[in-house]
């Protein structure tokens, strides 16, 4: 290895290291960029076998590097285009550091009496290095713990606390100067170490659901404007083995260029704590699921608002709106929980019949309707693949000209006096029945009254209609 002889100032006052050059060079030591599965970042270098690395932070123009191993605060600093040897930062007691979006300022969380209470800190960059951490007023402290900060390029800061009894993420504006509880949408479980995006657009954050046996879970939310968020989404979404079972995943932070996450992981059988990195692509993927796309093939025809996800344009329409959907296999499980229509862009033509395709998958039914969308109408789709194809709840939607297919058990499942009319659609190739009816228990029982109207149900492993009270109209049914 090349060995040259450096200076370092770092720290409260002029700190003087003797620190070697090392043969690390280029963005994140050179390592090999991840894509959309997590892998350790820089094994042996920042993620080693035998110690514990917490969490870590770049400078904007990443030259800097901090990063938190065995309760000390480590650094490494670029010099033309050559990555510094680690050493120890003059930041004392302090822990989690998070730079400030122009890299002037890095905060701290500082624990006292036995590690119980917490609060953020500040050193402000000087010409001589950092200065001395100072602990931030309220409303950014409380007199209860809290922990990890993050702030958005036009200064509203986001803090992790539990000032309200449980942990969850807080929010002060510059407009309203005061800490304003984010609320049930994303605090609906313990919630910690808020990271937001410079544009303010997304949160990502860790959180514990109760089946999750005190493992924390990485969840992302967007921002929709006037301080409302979408419902947090799990980044296990769509297969990405971001959170694995029986670890915790905690204390996201983004590159400065945000195209990588960084975020620890551990269990506690062993595993040592380790810093991931992944592809930032996962997180667009999910925002095209949840916000509008102006360039989606989705489209709410009483709006005009254009979507990529089915089942956000069912989220953003208001009752009796209209969402025409362009041809295309839309791999959704669709909640459709309002009074809308839903259909293909000519619902009695069969080519959009048979082209617009809402594929499930076997884990939940491809399209679930419910007493809230008792008066909705799904026109000219293909509904396939689900574990079943279509599930009715008390609900009287009209389904017409529909192919509902190669589902995993029925084509169509109704309970809970659920009455729907099915009109010209085609019931074939599931795995068990057709249409499928459970009667509510009691005296006498109340039986599921659809009306079956011109269909054509074969073909299907079981039998074409079991249980219910069916008025059959002119179709087909083979058992």
């Amino acid at each position: 290895m090349k060995k040259n002889l450096i200076l370092l100032l770092l720290g409260f006052n002029s700190f003087i290291y003797a620190q070697e050059f090392t043969d690390l060079k280029g963005d994140y030591f050179g390592q090999i960029l991840p894509g959309d599965t997590p892998v350790v970042f820089a094994p042996g270098i920042i993620s080693t076998t035998d110690r514990n690395e917490i969490n870590i932070t770049f400078s904007p123009d990443g030259n800097e590097v901090y990063f938190l191993r065995d309760g000390d605060i480590y650094t490494m600093q670029r010099i033309h285009n050559t990555w510094t040897e680690q050493v120890r930062a003059p930041f004392t007691g302090l822990n989690n550091p998070v730079f400030s979006v122009d890299g002037s300022k890095i905060y701290f969380t500082k624990w006292s009496n036995g590690n119980s209470v917490s609060d953020i800190w500040m050193a402000e960059r000087t010409i001589g290095g950092w200065g001395e951490p100072q602990c931030l007023p309220a409303p950014i402290n409380s007199s209860a713990n809290d922990s990890v900060y993050t702030e958005t390029a036009d200064g509203v800061k986001y803090i992790g606390s539990n000032r309200s009894g449980s942990w969850g993420i807080w929010c002060i504006s510059p407009s309203s100067g005061q800490a304003e509880n984010l609320g049930p949408m994303v605090n609906s479980y313990p919630s910690t170490s808020p990271c937001v995006a410079p544009d303010g657009s997304y949160l990502i954050f860790n959180s514990q659901r109760p089946d999750r046996h005190g493992n924390s879970d990485l969840y992302v939310s967007f921002n929709k404007g006037n301080n409302e968020w979408t419902i947090p989404v799990n980044l296990e979404r769509n297969g990405n083995r971001i959170n694995l079972p029986n670890h915790s995943q905690i204390y996201p932070s983004l590159s400065p260029d945000g195209k990588y996450l960084f975020f620890n992981r551990h269990n506690y059988t062993g595993m040592m704590p380790d810093i991931y990195w992944v592809s930032t692509s996962v997180i667009d993927d999910i925002k095209k699921a949840v916000l509008p796309d102006p360039n989606g093939l989705i489209k709410n025809t009483s709006t005009g608002q254009r979507f990529s996800s089915i089942q956000c344009a069912v989220d953003y329409a208001n009752p009796n709106e209209a969402i025409v959907i362009e041809p295309g296999i839309y791999e959704e499980n669709i909640n459709l929980s309002k009074d809308i229509i839903l259909k293909s862009v000519d619902p009695n033509d069969p080519f959009y019949i048979g082209g617009t395709i809402i594929q499930g998958d076997i884990e939940s039914s491809a399209l679930i309707l419910s007493s809230n969308s008792s008066a909705c109408e799904i026109a000219g789709l293909t509904i396939r693949a689900g574990s079943v194809g279509v599930t009715g709840s008390a609900s009287n939607a009209i389904i017409r000209n529909c192919r509902i297919m190669d589902n995993l058990t029925h084509g169509v499942e109704l309970s809970n006096e659920s009455n729907p009319h099915l009109k010209h659609c085609l019931i074939t190739g599931n795995g068990e029945t057709g249409i499928n009816m459970t009667a509510n228990p009691g005296r006498p029982p109340k039986s599921c009254k659809p009306i079956i109207e011109n269909c054509i149900i074969v073909d299907n492993s079981q039998d074409g209609i079991v249980g219910g009270e069916p008025t059959i109209i002119d179709s087909l049914i083979s058992n």
